[in-house]
């Protein structure tokens, strides 16, 4: 027998060159070779109750073709809006197929070319459909429960304890009920948070001492409480039933470097958290849920674990490893192997890719994902020789990989394969759009057979998208067309009343499905907001304290309040040092180092320099070795902020000094707390008699005296970025300067002065700026420039002798104040002042606001209501969004849009506003 001349664009070529190279064989090894057999017949006995296929496998690569004139309902091209619309189709034909035509799940299946995008869908929709199912597809084992804990056991020891090795291995899924103590994922959950809390890694893990590290931090020292120190108690019960088995398999591995002697170390550690146990346990459970192929990966991926060991064992036994080494090993030898499971039961639906299926002799068929560029799938890459030089070696007898034309070829013959494979119907399907809404055309197969069957039946899941009698299947996708319905049904839109009455009727009959179908009934109608708790829920008992800060976070957004100080939901604590901290460190330095000056009775102005460096390095580091919470002594990075925060701090303290050397006025309190000491709190009183009284702190209060007046100035250290406008406090969102100037201003400050005058009230930022010069300018007064980018802003009093008291040295523009004075002694226009009026103006308006406030808040009004001015809003940095969900597109979901107001604009309405309140109810 002689081999076959093939031709390149033949679609069999490939198997035409099978069949010569195995005639060659035979005729090296005299073989004799039989006449070959032609089987010939009108209709293939695969096609004998179907002639419209076996048409299609006559002429689907034959040129020039034969057109099919008669109608034909064995071969349906089906278009579908997406991926997800495409799948659910194919379930329904599926079940359509078996209920109306007695088909078996055995008989039919479904194809693609690109099955790793159709896997997940098909096994999230297929069992919503009831469905049995199989899968035929190589699974890797890397990712798997089971090789993520070895490879991430040896991590741990490689890797000296890092977090994310430690809560790898933990979180499995593998260890719970396998210590002396029995750990839950709650207790994971709790260990997780104080390690990231508490910055834990490397020897801390297994060090003897018990961990004794806060679970509420704060940067000035307290005593934790009883409940505190039980849960501290029981994370280090948990790291210690945790820590256990692997400080053993430690040990074990610093005692020999075998490579023997590490696989049975790894393996008798397997066995000491039980592992074989918790196998066979997830097993049975698995096999108990008719989750057969879970339960057969766990059982191979062990088998395949060992098998592994023993290999490494024979190669390389008495070979000494590093552990790093025996993990690469490891990982190669997980890398190299996948699972090929087996159907676990016999009518099933076989799903596969085109390239890998092979299958019994099926009645119906669908292929999925028939668009150009997939099925066929389309190869454009040489590889490292290009085709002309594959044909030249080719020349010379050397056999090498396909060139892209035969590669193509194959390409062909895959396709033909799989469109002959069914008896009985042959249903292709594509969707016009990707996963991201993109755009994608039809295979060139699809226009093929067009040309061939113009009678061919062609649906379309997108024009044809109204449900029906024959879409209702199942119970889970019957329900959620049911929704869809009921949708369409409130917006107006037309559908089959009657059909969709019976439907529902249907589930309301059923107790495992009404209260579902009431409840998701409810949510088409569903508006994201809050009803009111109701009064005096939200504030109980006669008398509440809160702050003042409190309430402007009320006014910001009243649920942002309820979730922080109602529900007190906290976000989780990582070791770092972010905004918030950075801003208490300076505080709690500043404040320090005022309060040694006062003990020392040592005047701002008399300050030196050098004096003040010195004593902030040794606050500074006394507060890092005092609190534990502080990250500052952890690492390199860390140790550089610490320094970077001595020079704020510096720069900070010496621009005070330099302020205190140009004013009269002379700080008398520091870190005052209203309601404490001294100075005294404000209280509202409630509709139902109960009293709301408001604390706070101010960083520090000022004095001057003049003729027997006080006058007073209250100054805010700010970290941050903080300007003063008054349109904010028109809105409620500054009241925090004013109320406590207003508070000191009605009441005195109690063994300093009885009667005081408001001077200002002023935001300072602790800040070390960088100055931008041009060129060489040697005439810059940096300090100078410094000075004026830090000045204080606020509200200064509009008295040109106290501006001159508060900076001795102003000429123009002030240095250190937002004050302008002229050079007649008159205040300068673009000052930020308000005179006696004003203020009284401004302390009636913010006292009466907060009483509205805190009228919301006994009501109950918990609203999810955020304001937005001009780009700003509260939402882009709140942590609560995940909470309230809002969405401006959302029915109920609104911001407050607040209009930025010029100054004079806001003393306008401001002076509408004040007019007729009394504040009766403020004391």
């Amino acid at each position: 027998m002689d081999c076959e001349q093939i031709q390149d664009i033949d679609v069999f070529s490939s198997i035409k060159n099978t069949g010569n190279k195995l005639i060659a064989i035979a005729r090296d090894a005299n073989i004799e070779i039989e006449k070959p057999i032609a089987l010939k017949s009108d209709i293939s006995w695969r096609f004998k109750n179907s002639k419209t296929l076996a048409h299609m496998e006559e002429n689907l690569f034959k040129y020039p073709y034969e057109v099919y004139s008669k109608n034909t309902d064995d071969i349906k091209v089906i278009s579908a809006a997406n991926l997800y619309n495409e799948v659910e189709n194919t379930a329904e034909y599926i079940v359509n197929f078996c209920r109306g035509k007695k088909i078996r799940y055995k008989n039919m299946a479904v194809v693609m070319r690109n099955l790793d995008d159709y896997e997940k869908l098909i096994r999230i929709i297929f069992p919503q459909y009831n469905i049995p199912f199989f899968i035929d597809k190589k699974r890797a084992v890397t990712e798997h429960p089971l090789t993520l804990l070895v490879l991430s056991t040896l991590q741990i020891l490689i890797k000296n304890f890092s977090y994310e090795s430690v809560f790898r291995y933990l979180k499995t899924g593998l260890l719970f009920r396998t210590y002396n103590s029995v750990l839950s994922p709650q207790d994971i959950d709790m260990l997780e948070n104080y390690v990231l809390a508490n910055g834990i890694r490397g020897s801390k893990w297994f060090q003897k001492e018990p961990w004794d590290y806060r679970i509420e931090y704060s940067i000035e020292a307290s005593e934790p409480g009883k409940e505190e120190l039980e849960i501290i108690n029981r994370i280090n019960d948990i790291r210690l039933a945790v820590i256990e088995p692997i400080i053993i398999f430690k040990e074990k591995v610093k005692s020999s470097k075998k490579a023997r002697d590490l696989c049975q170390y790894l393996y008798e550690f397997l066995c000491d958290i039980k592992v074989p146990e918790r196998i066979e346990e997830l097993g049975a459970k698995y096999k108990e849920q008719n989750e057969l192929e879970i339960a057969e990966e766990y059982k191979q991926i062990w088998d395949m674990i060992i098998d592994i060991l023993d290999q490494i064992v024979e190669v390389s036994g008495d070979e000494k490893l590093k552990l790093e080494e025996f993990y690469d090993t490891l990982d190669l030898g997980f890398s190299e192997h996948s699972m090929g499971l087996i159907p676990h039961a016999i009518d099933e639906v076989l799903i596969g890719s085109i390239d890998r299926w092979r299958s019994h002799e099926i009645d119906i068929l669908f292929i999925l994902g028939a668009n150009d560029g997939i099925l066929p799938a389309v190869s454009k890459d040489e590889g490292m020789l290009s085709d002309k030089d594959r044909n030249a070696l080719r020349e010379l007898g050397l056999e090498l990989a396909p060139d892209t034309k035969t590669q193509a070829f194959d390409e062909q013959f895959l396709l033909y394969s799989a469109l002959t494979k069914a008896g009985g119907s042959l249903i292709i399907s594509y969707p016009l759009g990707d996963s991201e809404g993109k755009g994608l055309r039809p295979s060139t197969i699809i226009s093929k057979l067009k040309r061939i069957f113009p009678k061919m039946e062609r649906l379309s899941t997108v024009i044809d998208a109204e449900k029906g009698l024959n879409n209702i299947t199942s119970a889970i996708p019957t329900f959620n067309m049911l929704i869809s319905a009921l949708r369409n049904l409130a917006e107006d839109q037309s559908i089959d009343s009657d059909l969709w009455r019976n439907v529902y009727l249907w589930f309301m009959k059923r107790p495992e499905w009404k209260y579902r179908l009431s409840h998701i009934a409810e949510g088409l109608f569903y508006t994201n907001e809050e009803e009111p708790l109701g009064e005096g829920k939200f504030i109980t008992g006669n008398r509440h304290y809160t702050s003042v800060s409190k309430l402007e976070r009320y006014k910001s957004c009243p649920f942002s309040y309820f979730v922080q100080y109602g529900l007190k939901a906290k976000e989780r604590r990582i070791m770092s040092m972010e905004a918030p901290d950075i801003g208490s460190f300076l505080h709690l330095v500043i404040d320090l180092f005022s309060k040694y000056l006062l003990k020392e009775n040592i005047k701002w102005s008399d300050v030196e320099e050098d004096w003040s460096n010195k004593k902030i390095d040794q606050l500074v580091e006394e507060i890092v070795e005092s609190s534990s919470g502080l990250p500052l002594k952890r690492t390199n990075r860390y140790a550089y902020l610490k320094e970077r925060l001595k020079r704020v701090v510096k720069r900070s303290i010496w621009l005070i000094v330099e302020q205190a050397k140009r004013s009269n006025f002379e700080p008398i309190i520091y870190e005052g707390q209203f309601g404490g000491e001294g100075l005294p709190a404000m209280k509202l009183i409630l509709p139902d008699g109960g009293e709301i009284v408001l604390t706070g702190r101010i960083d520090r209060i000022d004095l001057y005296k003049e003729n027997g007046k006080n006058y007073v100035r209250i100054i805010d250290y700010k970290s941050g970025s903080k300007s003063f406008r008054l349109s904010d406090l028109y809105y409620g969102l500054q009241l925090q300067l004013i109320l406590y100037l207003s508070t000191i201003w009605e009441k005195g400050i109690e063994g300093i002065a009885d009667k005081v005058l408001p001077a200002g009230f002023f935001y300072f930022k602790l800040d070390e700026p960088l100055i931008r010069t041009k060129g060489k300018n040697e005439d810059m007064d940096i300090e100078k420039e410094i000075m004026r980018e830090m000045k204080m802003k606020g509200l200064i009093l509009a008295d040109a002798d106290i501006i001159r008291q508060m900076d001795k040295s102003i000429e123009g523009h002030s240095l250190i104040l937002p004050a302008r004075i002229n050079n007649d002694g008159t205040l300068g226009k673009g000052s930020s002042a308000a005179t006696i009026k004003q203020f009284e103006m401004l302390k009636s308006y913010a006292k009466n606001i907060l009483y509205d406030i805190s009228k919301e808040i006994y009501k109950g009004n918990i609203s999810i209501s955020p304001y937005k001015k001009n780009k700003s809003t509260p939402c882009s940095h709140c942590p609560y969004s995940s909470i309230c969900r809002f969405e401006p597109n959302i029915a109920g979901n609104k911001y407050r849009f607040l209009k930025e107001l010029n100054n004079e604009k806001a003393w306008e309405l401001l002076q509408k506003e004040t007019e007729g309140l009394g504040g009766e109810a403020i004391d």
